[in-house]
């Protein structure tokens, strides 16, 4: 196992480990801005119901920038593509933290530039995972992303822990100018490495041309069209298994936040495992029906989370969970650039970028859910309806079975 873990980091050469360095700091950075950002909203407005509308905000450019990102990645040199993403990042990140730190940013001022986060990072994801493709071949794309994965949770445990000593200790505004480091790190991980288009110079589409040229093969390829809404029900009926962890701790088991704590760190445990299980076992054929198997899983899991009786059996069932959407992911990136034309792999990302966007209406649904038939019901209903998700998908699309 150790030999075949080794292996997945090394697939791909010199570039492809430095693309994974990348990934380590970029991971870092963007959970790192995610708790300073709740952080500074909650301190100027002292409303969670403000936090909430704002990290809707910052995941919203997903919507909006997701498809014309991958159209981006497409059209120009993705190296390039992640190099002008990562500086860009970099430059916003100073730019807030120098506002926090000089008493000049309100809460409009924050929101708005945290929206240019949002885009700059819906950018970097379609680029980075077509990137990985170029570098290993659809043969080790599994193994590849299952990698990237790997490197971005550690990255985001490094973060975590990095943004909240920094916040606590030099303040806010700080603590935005040090994260803002990690994208510094980020360019000169990647090194002076070039990529290349999908396609030769006198092929590529313009930008706007690859998103009309994108949007019939959404409507001719099933399997795609598939993925893409299977994609986007998972968001909404898996992944926002989130919103519902405080009622669990705190109002059903009577539990305190170290509790919650300790159920964050089981996510972030199970994220890894799935990344290594990916990177390790990945397979390369029938990925559609381990796909589905996962989906169908992962609703299981957040079920089993309804009905968990105590903090150990929530904490065994989260790492589960955790495990199975790190997989989903995993395989759905890859499936999806397996189900287009070498020329719109990055397009298949952006696509892939567009239906995690789907995140913020599932966080908004369980929680409305949950205040209507309790946060157990809600689990209940979401994962159950994951499942038939899982099957319905598998009945509708043969091609997809027979990925």
């Amino acid at each position: 196992m150790i030999r075949r873990l080794r292996q997945s980091f090394t697939i791909g050469g010199p570039r492809f480990r430095r693309v994974l360095a990348m990934t380590f700091f970029n991971g870092g950075s963007m959970v790192g801005e995610l708790l300073l950002f709740g952080l500074a909203v909650y301190e100027i407005s002292e409303s969670t119901a403000w936090v909430g509308l704002a990290l809707a905000l910052y995941f919203a450019p997903n919507f909006v920038v997701g498809v014309f990102a991958g159209s981006l990645s497409d059209s120009f040199d993705r190296v390039w593509v992640l190099r002008a993403a990562e500086a860009a990042l970099g430059v916003n990140l100073t730019l807030i933290g120098l506002l926090i730190a000089g008493g000049g940013a309100g809460l409009v001022l924050i929101l708005a530039l945290t929206l240019v986060s949002g885009v700059f990072r819906a950018i970097h994801n379609p680029a980075r995972a077509s990137y990985a493709f170029d570098l290993a071949g659809a043969e080790r794309i599994v193994s590849a992303l299952g990698a990237l994965n790997i490197a971005q949770r550690f990255g985001q445990l490094g973060g975590a822990f990095a943004a909240g000593w920094a916040a606590a200790e030099f303040g806010i505004g700080t603590a935005y100018v040090g994260l803002a480091s990690a994208h510094v790190l980020a360019v000169i991980a990647l090194g002076r490495q070039r990529g290349r288009p999908a396609a030769p110079e006198g092929e590529r589409p313009s930008v706007g041309a690859g998103l009309i040229e994108f949007a019939r093969e959404l409507v001719a390829n099933r399997a795609l069209l598939v993925l893409v809404l299977v994609t986007a029900a998972v968001e909404v009926l898996g992944f926002s298994f989130l919103t519902a962890l405080p009622d669990i701790v705190v109002g059903r088991l009577g539990l305190d936040a170290a509790s919650l704590g300790f159920l964050h760190a089981s996510r972030a445990a199970g994220g890894i495992a799935g990344g290594i299980l990916m990177a390790v076992l990945a397979p390369s054929r029938r990925l559609g029906m381990t796909w589905l198997a996962v989906v169908a899983g992962f609703g299981l899991m957040v079920m089993a989370l309804g009905l968990a009786p105590s903090l150990s059996v929530a904490a065994l069932v989260t790492v589960a969970i955790a495990l199975g959407a790190v997989a989903s992911d995993v395989l759905t990136m890859s499936m999806m650039q397996l189900a287009v034309p070498g020329e719109m792999r990055g397009r298949a990302m952006g696509a892939w970028q567009f239906s995690v966007g789907f995140s913020v209406v599932g966080h908004l649904e369980i929680g409305l859910l949950a205040s209507a038939l309790g946060t157990a019901s809600a689990l209940l209903l979401n994962g159950g309806a994951l499942v038939l998700v899982a099957l319905g998908a598998g009945a509708t699309s043969r091609r997809l079975r027979r990925m």
